[in-house]
């Protein structure tokens, strides 16, 4: 277990392999843990990190700070203590909106970007599923471990994050994006609607909209090797965005 202290208050963190930095910032069900999968597959490319975001794993949850613009104060700090001169950006729901934002605001120390179950508009995230403890029923339950994860997450974190984005909109920052930006949605996501990137469906920008068939609101935990395999691709292989696939998994035959 890794941490440092910002703004008088621990934030945990893990970090795997070498070279380039890369981060991934989880969103409101869970923490650094649904990363792991992904971090050991672009661990031989980067040096990749996950933390925790204040009230979530074992990040300090005691001082109310879980508005947007506090978790983006956090990235910049921990960018700033761990020395990071530039990097790429994966995150997911809430991840996903800091690294859009942090990236608008710091185009020169971002690469790239993935975001997952980003949500454009505050009208495209389902507020009545975080309403009382509904919210756990939306994690797989094979992964018994997020699930423990999503208990540790403190209920005024996740009230006020949800809270702070009522008013988003991120479709003016989208357009004005510089940095080739990655967004991959589940195609049956119950909490994100991917509908508000239909406005973006004919718009020359290094943006590109994907769906992984079959996945609802995790798709790197639903389909982890095609999840994966985009990462990989687009972040470490240089693959365009335009070129993108994603591709059906080959299983053998038995019998």
């Amino acid at each position: 277990m890794s941490a440092i202290i910002i703004d008088g208050s621990l934030v945990h963190y893990e970090s795997i392999g070498r070279g380039k930095p890369l981060i991934f910032l989880h969103g409101w069900l869970g923490s650094w843990r649904y990363w792991i999968g992904s971090m050991e597959e672009l661990s031989p490319y980067f040096k990749t990190y996950a933390l925790d975001l204040w009230g979530f794993g074992d990040s300090d949850k005691f001082k109310p700070r879980f508005t947007i613009e506090d978790y983006l104060r956090l990235l910049e700090a921990f960018v700033e203590n761990m020395g990071i001169p530039k990097l790429c950006l994966v995150g997911h729901s809430l991840g996903a909106i800091i690294a859009v934002r942090y990236a608008v605001r710091h185009p020169d120390k971002v690469d790239k970007i993935v975001a997952v179950s980003l949500p454009i508009t505050g009208n495209s995230v389902n507020f009545a599923l975080f309403q009382g403890n509904r919210y756990f029923r939306f994690v797989p339950p094979e992964h018994q471990e997020l699930q423990r994860e999503v208990q540790k997450a403190s209920s005024k974190a996740i009230e006020l994050s949800v809270h702070s984005i009522r008013e988003l909109d991120l479709r003016l920052e989208l357009i004005n994006l510089q940095v080739p930006t990655l967004v991959i949605y589940g195609e049956k996501d119950n909490i994100v609607s991917s509908e508000p990137s239909m406005a973006f469906k004919d718009f020359k920008a290094p943006l590109r909209f994907m769906a992984i068939p079959g996945t609802r609101h995790f798709p790197m935990l639903e389909e982890p090797s095609k999840f994966n395999r985009l990462l990989k691709e687009f972040l470490a292989l240089g693959v365009e965005l335009d070129k993108l696939e994603i591709k059906q998994e080959w299983r053998r035959k038995m019998g």
